[in-house]
Parts: structure tokens; C-alpha cells; sequence
């Protein structure tokens, strides 16, 4: 599968499949194309998370219920659309980095994003009627979710689920900011969360 990347997107992709196959060579990795690409540092899109979703499912094919799913960062809240509500099979979802309860932004952080209209974003402010009702029900099977302990944009309050009476779902928090979760270097992965993946995956495929 062709893989189309912008910025530092290819080297954390690359990195983590490396470590994956590195691993366990005999699981089968499916990386779904970049949708748009950046330009000059801003990420223009029309799309919503379930208009993303319905682009991700089309790219991956058809895949069984032995499907372990990682999302990083707003591809943990497309990955939560694409099982939650599209019903995607799945053996357990990873999400790295993920702002379950949305983001909180600055009022111009809020203009740009209405000026330039990008819907994905605005649909994930903290605390929003998606994030809400993502959150409003206990997901079915695993979920693990890794949250960066230093990371200034996804708060570890948003990136770690919990159900309606405050318990977590399985969680490792791990010292580093939200790029620093899927490193773009392989020198950075010993402190990132790629050996917390590394052991999540293990648990899963030998269960």
C-alpha cells in the first residue's frame, strides 16, 4: 500500500512499524495513507471524524476480528468513531496520545480553526457534544490507553478513559510530551510509548 507522509508523520510511522515487525515478523501491519498533507505548518481539511473514519475503513480493507488497532493523537478519536459507531472489528484498541475529552483551546486557536474551518478540530474542543457522546458508553472490549505525562496539548485527563463512576480502563502514562509518544527517531523510542505498545501487543496476540 502506497503510504503518502508530510513533516515528521513518516519517520513516527516508520519507526513504530519497524519496532512492530521487529517484534513480532509475523503479524501483519496495515498503515492507512495520509488524507491531506501539511502546508506551511497548518493542517487544512474539510473533513469531520466520521467523514475521516468512513476514508480509513476504505483504505484498509477487509480485516478480521483478530485486529488490533493503534490511534494516535486525533486518530485515536477517528479509530473510537470507526469501532464505536461503524461497528470495525476489532480484538483491542490502542490510543496513544488520544484527546478522548477534547482539547481545550485558546479563543485564537478557536479563530483560526473557524476561519480556516477545519472541522475535525472544532468538533474536538473539550468537553463537546463528539467527545461527549464518545464517552458516554463503556467500550465493549479492550481499550489501553497511553497518555503523555509532559504532553502540553492532549492533557492526561483527556487521553485516559474512564466510565461514568471515574474508573479507568487500562492506562500506562509515560514520561514524554505528545511527540515524543511515537518518536521520529528509533534513538528515542526506549523512552516513548513504543515498548508500552510493544507489550500491549504481545498480551493480545498471544491471548
Amino acid at each position: 500500500m502506497q503510504k503518502r507522509f508530510s513533516l515528521g508523520g513518516k519517520e513516527r510511522i516508520e519507526a513504530l512499524e519497524e519496532a512492530i515487525r521487529e517484534k513480532f515478523p509475523d503479524v501483519e501491519i496495515v498503515v492507512p495513507e495520509y488524507i491531506e498533507r501539511y502546508k506551511w505548518g497548518l493542517f487544512f481539511t474539510k473533513k469531520s471524524i466520521s467523514e475521516y473514519a468512513g476514508v480509513v475503513w476504505s483504505m484498509t480493507g477487509k480485516l478480521d476480528n483478530e485486529t488490533i488497532i493503534i490511534g494516535y493523537s486525533l486518530g485515536g478519536l477517528i479509530t473510537r468513531w470507526m469501532v464505536e459507531e461503524m461497528n470495525f472489528p476489532a480484538k483491542a484498541v490502542i490510543l496513544v496520545g488520544t484527546p478522548n475529552k477534547g482539547i481545550k483551546y485558546s479563543l485564537k486557536e478557536k479563530l483560526l480553526l473557524k476561519i480556516f474551518r477545519i472541522r475535525s478540530l472544532l468538533e474536538i474542543e473539550w468537553d463537546s457534544k463528539l467527545t461527549q457522546w464518545l464517552n458516554s458508553n463503556w467500550p465493549p472490549f479492550p481499550y489501553y490507553c497511553l497518555a503523555g505525562k509532559r504532553d502540553r496539548r492532549i492533557a492526561v485527563d483527556s487521553a485516559i478513559l474512564t466510565d461514568r463512576l471515574g474508573y479507568y480502563k487500562d492506562m500506562v502514562i509515560i514520561n514524554a510530551g505528545h511527540s515524543g509518544l511515537i518518536p521520529e527517531s528509533r534513538e528515542d523510542i526506549e523512552n516513548s510509548a513504543i515498548p508500552a505498545i510493544l507489550e500491549i501487543l504481545k498480551k493480545e496476540i498471544s491471548a
